[in-house]
């Protein structure tokens, strides 16, 4: 007898799990234009965020709720426009912006 194949309930519930489990985006130098995905606020492990040199643009969005763990965060050479949030200069863990 075979095993039967995860539901897709089961996959989906792993991929969150991974999801939330990331702590490092290192998407430096990848000609990523665009904005950036709100959602990213809700990769509540990341202590690194890594989007130097690409050609995001608009605004930053809240990352207020990586308040605990983030520790490094690379957004220079990018064509945001707009303020930078103020949550990032309440983020004590906070060694490089």
């Amino acid at each position: 007898m075979e095993p039967e194949p995860p539901s897709q309930f089961l996959i989906y519930l792993l991929l969150c799990f991974c999801w939330f489990l990331i702590y490092l985006l290192l998407l430096t130098s990848m000609e990523l234009s665009g904005s950036l995905s709100p959602f990213v606020a809700n990769m509540t492990a990341l202590t690194n965020i890594w989007l130097g040199n690409n050609s995001l643009s608009r605004h930053i969005p809240d990352l207020s709720s990586l308040i605990l763990l983030i520790r490094n965060i690379h957004l220079e050479d990018n064509q945001f426009d707009g303020e930078i949030p103020s949550c990032l200069g309440n983020i004590s863990t906070l060694h490089k912006v």
